[in-house]
């Protein structure tokens, strides 16, 4: 099941272990805030906050705007829709009986906790596919020959050149080389020394699954980040040359997130007919 995934909370990424506003630290805060881009901080009785206008602090009152509940899913719209509200660089403060339990920013996507459930998702979801093309009595050997028939049947010169590229790679010139990746293939279960998106694309050839339950390019994106730990949310420069985070990242993660999330119940549903 992905729902530890998919209904993940606010709750699951924000920091309880909060900094809070002290008249004696505020030169250290001040720069505090500078360095994380953030302008507010909670004051000790949690239940309003101090805010630095024009290089100093002044207390405000904790507007609604700014805050999120413990248990609001990351993924809903609405839950994306209070980080674009206001400043989407700024903190949101996640509260409970109008008191202050922690913060939240949207660089705190780039959790540890997201990227481990994710890889463990696609580690599921790749397995997945794999399990329905032996039991569809396919072979590395037909996808081999399915690479090849793409390189000679190409009209587009472009693929053409892709898919010889890739067949080279799976069938070498070299007696040395082929030797070397046939013992690769050997070595572990089939399917697994293949590119996600080729499998996928064989599935649909092959209608072993079909093609408008998978978004491969969303599917594919995401898998790459995760695969290379890419934040998920990054910092970049306006034209002002201020420094801020790139709220568009989030958003295009998150649609990303919500077509794994249909791919994988729909794989996970289609694999049980197998049983």
């Amino acid at each position: 099941m992905i729902n530890k995934l998919k209904y993940a909370t606010i709750s699951d990424i924000g920091i309880s272990n909060l900094i809070f506003y002290n008249v004696e630290k505020e030169k250290e805060l001040i720069q505090f805030c500078k360095d994380n881009l953030i302008s507010c901080l909670p004051s000790s009785d949690r239940r309003s906050i101090y805010k630095l206008v024009k290089g100093n602090f002044e207390n405000c009152r904790l507007e609604r705007e700014l805050c999120l509940n413990p248990f609001d899913r990351l993924f809903d719209a609405v839950t994306l829709k209070k980080f674009e509200k206001v400043d989407h660089n700024e903190i949101r403060f996640i509260t409970e009986g109008e008191k202050i339990k922690g913060v939240v920013h949207i660089v705190d996507y780039n959790n540890e906790f997201l990227q481990v459930e994710f890889y463990r998702a696609f580690y599921k979801f790749e397995n997945n596919i794999r399990t329905l093309l032996i039991k569809n009595k396919l072979t590395n050997e037909d996808f081999i020959n399915w690479v090849r028939l793409k390189s000679e049947n190409e009209n587009n010169l472009k693929n053409q050149e892709h898919w010889k590229k890739r067949y080279n790679a799976l069938m070498p010139f070299k007696i040395d080389d082929l030797e070397r990746v046939k013992i690769q293939r050997l070595e572990v279960n089939p399917f697994q020394t293949f590119f996600l998106k080729e499998l996928l694309e064989f599935c649909f050839d092959n209608d072993v699954i079909h093609r408008e339950f998978i978004n491969i390019d969303s599917i594919c994106a995401l898998r790459n980040s995760i695969a290379h730990n890419k934040d998920l949310t990054s910092i970049i420069e306006n034209e002002n040359g201020d420094l801020i985070y790139n709220f568009k990242n989030l958003q295009k993660f998150v649609l990303h997130a919500k077509a794994f999330f249909e791919a994988y119940e729909y794989l996970s549903e289609f694999k049980q007919k197998y049983k």
